[in-house]
Formats: structure tokens, C-alpha cells, sequence
């Protein structure tokens, strides 16, 4: 497993530039009754860390903080409260995201961050589907998902 912390202290740096307009008092972004434990700014570059690293779950999120950095994330709020702010500071999310993208490559608008098979429909609406019909290269084909033993009608993202 990558050295969380490092690619937290990187991170962190480019959400402080990047939000740096609408940070208020304390590194928030959004107004709060009584001073946070865990700064708006640190919830944000802890969700984006954790998307970098391949951290799905929250829980496991938790407990790699937990064992072992107990003493960097000692302010942490419980994953409750995190997962609460997290999903009301979602737009400022997106919006380091977009950043780092700009950074990675400035000429590109779109990109997709997922190569798993995405149906579109079901074998019974393949004939009635328009999606992708006007551009060639979208244009979705037939698959075949292993784990589900079943065929599929749709794009694989990473071709897109």
C-alpha cells in the first residue's frame, strides 16, 4: 500500500490552491455553528486521497487511519460525521478533482476514471436504444460479463 500520509500532505497543497478562494475561518468551506474538529479542507483531501489510493470503503479508510497513523489523524471525526460532510462538500470535490485534471492534461475535457463494463440496457431494449446513435464512436456494443455469466448490451469505459 502507498504511503497514505505523503499523498495526503500532496493533496492537501493542491486543494488549499485550488479552493483557496472559498475557504472561510479554520480552512471551512461552509459555515458552522461551533468550531469543527476536522476542517472542511482535510475532509475534502482525505476523500480525494482515499479515491487516488483505491480506497473504497469507509471502513477500511477508518482502520488503515486508525492502526496505522493514530498520531497524524489523531483530530479525525467519527465516520459518520465524516461521511456526512463529505457528501455536502461533494461540489468542492469534483471541483479539486477537475484541478488535478486540468494538471494531468490541460487539452482534455472528459475523463473517465473506471474501466468496468457499463451496460446501458437489457436484452429485451437493445432495438429500442438511441444512446450513442449519433456519434460513431460511442456507438455500444455486446459483451460478455464473466463473474455474471451473462451478456451484456453497452461500452467498455476504458475504450471510450
Amino acid at each position: 500500500m502507498c504511503n497514505l500520509k505523503s499523498n495526503y500532505d500532496r493533496i492537501f497543497q493542491i486543494c488549499k490552491n485550488s479552493l483557496q478562494l472559498a475557504l472561510r475561518e479554520g480552512n471551512n468551506l461552509l459555515r458552522y455553528g461551533k468550531s469543527t474538529k476536522t476542517s472542511d479542507l482535510e475532509i475534502v483531501t482525505l476523500s480525494i486521497t482515499a479515491e487516488i489510493l483505491q480506497i473504497t470503503s469507509e471502513n477500511t479508510l477508518f482502520s488503515i487511519l486508525k492502526s496505522d497513523y493514530p498520531n497524524w489523524f489523531s483530530t479525525l471525526v467519527h465516520r459518520s460525521t465524516y461521511n456526512r460532510r463529505r457528501r455536502k462538500l461533494q461540489t468542492y470535490i469534483s471541483q479539486v478533482a477537475q484541478s488535478i485534471a486540468k494538471q494531468i492534461s490541460p487539452e482534455n475535457s472528459t475523463f473517465i476514471l473506471d474501466s468496468m463494463p457499463l451496460p446501458l440496457c437489457d436484452q429485451v431494449r437493445v432495438y429500442r436504444n438511441n444512446i450513442g446513435t449519433k456519434n460513431g464512436d460511442l456507438l455500444p456494443s455486446y459483451g460478455y460479463h464473466a463473474s455474471h455469466k451473462c451478456w451484456y448490451f453497452g461500452r467498455c469505459a476504458a475504450a471510450i
